[in-house]
């Protein structure tokens, strides 16, 4: 199966590809192009194979359920999307139930398996949601008389071969920034830029960065960030029943979180519960690892330390002696952000770390704290801090968190005003951003496409079919 290196600019976890291009012969956004979960692709780049075996309820492989489920496709629900995945999101689940949407992993970014890929989805738009600039998928869909979109937002067409790409949420790390403003780097991404039609950049700084790395202005334009569109924060029958079932077990125990745990942080976050035991002797620790193998030698140190603990794969009943409960599951992050009052957002608290998304604990009304390593993250406090300075708390290192706890879990109206800070705050930040996005690639990518590939194919007058039948996209996650 083709491997990609992981991306230096992003995460590789959100890296990965919704298309919804179609084969030659078939309608693109026919609902029947879509049903099967893609696994892997062959080295020629981008062929499904299903999945097969097990499946959960919504028909999915139970091997790529995750934590994200890729969006709803409201706007047009007969879509056919395939889900372009990067190693890493072999677990992210395969479009929640849509039949239209299909997961595979990305192909190697060389020319061979571009072409073969681009070659048997046709897309005629592709989305690249805040992923590595890749010069050979980019210059590929370029060299078929496409411009391409930051954010890449691929669209297939029977008829057409052009492809637009467009870049969402776009960022680029300082050290790529550096590495690209270096003699040999400028050029090359200068000439990727050029062929794009749309960044909606992260954030200010990102918009300066690819300013100076000669992105033509006109194509940049703001919309807001995509991770606050966390989509709907209400739990569905079977979260209700989970839910219902973790407070009856804590018993109304106080109770904190500390989510997306890297290795090494979970030292830092056992030293402070372990304090914090001393003043509230019941007190339960819900501890969510990154990277569920972690859970393996934190269960080693929990025993020799001969601390209690639970662990929710075994579904085991928490005791009222136990003093940590650890999950070691997947996909289940955002129901137990509504079972605690409290989560500290992991990730932060070592050097070299970068943060992680904030905004869903506080869709879920938590007081959020973090620390002080957020990286580009950073810009998601300040818009939130703009709001009301309680939405989120950013602790200097292992005592301050120690005594924001304190003071959280001792004072009830302390804790009720960060909660109720962090909510609205995102109920404010997350409103109308999909639709800002979504009005922005209309316009440049459905809206001006006719223009657009006249251009891109050397004036070359392009068909345009009234009947939507015939045409598909592809998008980048």
């Amino acid at each position: 199966m083709g491997q990609r290196r992981r991306p230096t600019t992003g995460r590789g976890a959100n890296t990965a590809v919704a298309g919804a291009g179609a084969r030659a012969g078939a309608s693109p956004w026919s609902a029947s192009a879509g049903g099967t979960i893609v696994e892997s692709i062959d080295e020629g780049g981008g062929r499904p194979h299903d999945a097969g075996g097990a499946r959960d309820e919504h028909g999915q492989p139970d091997a790529l359920r995750g934590p994200e489920r890729p969006p709803r496709r409201r706007r047009r629900p007969d879509l056919a999307l395939p889900l372009q995945l990067a190693p890493g999101c072999g677990k992210v689940a395969g479009g929640g139930g849509d039949k239209g949407v299909n997961a595979q992993f990305a192909p190697l970014d060389c020319p061979n398996a571009i072409d073969s890929f681009i070659g048997y989805w046709k897309p005629s738009l592709i989305l690249l949601l805040e992923s590595e600039l890749w010069p050979n998928l980019i210059m590929s869909a370029a060299g078929k008389g496409a411009e391409l979109l930051s954010g890449l937002f691929v669209v297939s067409a029977s008829h057409i071969h052009a492809i637009a790409v467009a870049l969402l949420n776009a960022r680029i790390s300082l050290i790529s920034f550096n590495h690209w403003l270096m003699p040999l780097g400028s050029p090359i991404i200068a000439l990727m830029l050029s062929k794009l039609s749309l960044v909606i950049p992260l954030s200010t700084i990102q918009a300066v960065r690819f300013q100076l790395l000669n992105t033509p202005p006109g194509i940049i334009h703001f919309a807001g960030d995509l991770k606050y569109a966390v989509g709907d924060v209400n739990a569905g029958e079977n979260q209700v029943n989970e839910i219902k079932d973790l407070q009856q077990q804590f018993s109304n125990r106080p109770l904190w979180m500390a989510a997306s745990i890297h290795r090494g942080e979970e030292e830092v976050i056992l030293r402070v519960h372990d304090e914090l035991v001393k003043m509230y002797p019941t007190l339960l620790l819900i501890l969510v690892p990154r990277h569920p193998e972690d859970c393996k030698n934190i269960s080693l140190a929990l025993k020799k330390q001969k601390v209690n603990f639970v662990l929710r794969s075994t579904r085991e009943v928490v005791a009222s002696s136990t003093r940590v409960y650890m999950v070691d599951t997947l996909g289940e992050l955002r129901m137990l952000y509504r079972v605690t009052p409290v989560a500290v957002i992991g990730g932060s608290f070592l050097s070299g770390l970068a943060g992680h998304n904030i905004s869903e604990a506080a869709a879920a009304g938590c007081a959020v704290m973090t620390g002080p390593h957020v990286g580009h993250f950073y810009h998601m406090l300040v818009e939130m801090w703009q709001i009301n300075p309680l939405v989120v708390k950013q602790v200097s290192g292992e005592f301050e968190l120690l005594q924001t706890l304190k003071e959280l879990l001792g004072d009830a109206s302390t804790l009720g005003a960060r909660q109720r800070a962090a909510k609205n705050a995102f109920s404010i930040m997350s409103d109308g951003v999909v639709n800002c996005v979504w009005n922005l690639v209309s316009r440049f990518a459905i809206d001006f496409q006719t223009d657009t590939w006249n251009r891109a194919v050397g004036g070359v007058e392009m068909h345009r079919e009234t009947d939507t039948g015939d045409c598909g996209m592809l998008a980048t996650w």
